[in-house]
């Protein structure tokens, strides 16, 4: 995607989803690595299909499994965000589930966009709401509920407080440390968190649900298949970068760039 030129004209926002995926690794003592990916796209890119599905329709997909604290992730989502059409002058909205590498990654994009609004995806937390329910007391499960209402509501001091509430009534060990682990999870993006009924109101994202698809398609879909399928961090990487190309409809216009040197005629 290197030889990619970038827009000559600048996009006035962006969107960008950063999420990792665990890949089986053949290394000795390791059960996987973690790959990382990055979708970027306009927010007029999200069309409606089959009356209530949102999909992108245009967007530019980046990926490495490189193990070099995520310094070649940084550039290539910042040299795609350009391409893509980010100036000092373009607002970017960037998701993430609130992990360090993660919010890393999109921090690259500071001073180089106009405004960088950092939130924490709806869709993780929804998640982690959802993942509790089932070990928690019948009588506890409506305050939890009520907890995610008022944190979808932008009340997030309010939620967390109901949370520590919920964990000092709550008997059960596991139950406890569930409730325990999802308070810290939004305490420690506390920054992150956003009134997501506002932007879903106003019309804005406000959850990287759209996007999940291409991790499911860049990785999961190849190196998660059945069987003892093993993969080691080079090749995943020169991998996602062929699968991330095509993805991005990239990967005819670099063929087309390539294949000039590929058959030079031979002295």
């Amino acid at each position: 995607m290197a030889n990619v030129p970038e827009k000559e004209i600048g996009e006035p926002e962006l969107i960008i989803h950063v999420d990792g995926a665990h890949v089986a690794t053949q290394e000795e003592e390791k059960r996987s690595f973690e790959a990382m990916i990055a979708t970027i796209y306009r927010p007029e890119d999200v069309q409606q299909v089959n009356g209530n599905e949102n999909i992108i329709q245009h967007k530019t997909c980046i990926a490495s499994a490189k193990e070099d604290h995520q310094a070649s992730m940084k550039a290539m989502v910042l040299n795609a965000a350009k391409r893509a059409g980010m100036t000092k002058k373009t607002t970017v909205t960037a998701f993430s589930d609130g992990a360090s590498n993660c919010k890393a990654i999109i921090e690259a994009l500071s001073g180089h966009c106009g405004q960088l609004h950092k939130i924490l995806d709806w869709f993780h937390i929804a998640m982690k709401f959802q993942n509790i329910l089932p070990v928690m007391p019948k009588d506890m499960q409506e305050e939890l509920k009520s907890a995610k209402w008022t944190l979808w509501h932008g009340r997030k001091e309010e939620c967390c407080e109901k949370l520590k509430r919920i964990f000092d009534k709550v008997d059960d060990e596991k139950s406890r440390k569930r409730v325990a682990q999802l308070e810290q999870y939004l305490t420690n993006n506390f920054d992150l968190l956003v009134n997501y009924e506002e932007r879903k109101n106003n019309q804005q994202p406000f959850t990287s649900h759209v996007a999940e698809s291409t991790v499911e398609n860049l990785v999961n879909s190849r190196c998660r298949q059945t069987g003892k399928m093993k993969w080691l961090r080079e090749g995943t990487h020169s991998l996602l970068q062929i699968r991330c190309a095509t993805y991005s409809n990239f990967f005819n216009q670099l063929w087309n760039s390539i294949t000039p040197k590929l058959y030079q005629p031979i002295q």
